[in-house]
């Protein structure tokens, strides 16, 4: 799990890493005011994260929160 404060008007990624050893089977995110932030992207990056991709369009700094459901490598 990550999470992170995004300034107002700011674009940025998020990712949520697996532990070694395992691997990324899904993911999502979490926000406090859905109706002020644009979410781009959200899927997995590579096979270890879960990326998304957040735009705050408030004028306050809003917190984000990404999780990784990760399994045991095999």
């Amino acid at each position: 799990m990550a999470t992170n404060d995004i300034v107002k008007g700011a674009f940025i990624q998020v990712l949520a890493v697996c532990p070694e050893g395992k691997v990324v089977l899904g993911g999502g995110y979490g926000m406090i005011d859905p109706a002020s932030l644009q979410v781009w992207s959200n899927g997995p990056q590579g096979d270890r994260s879960w990326s998304v991709r957040f735009r705050n369009t408030s004028l306050q700094t809003l917190r984000v929160t990404v999780t990784a459901n990760c399994v045991l490598a095999r």
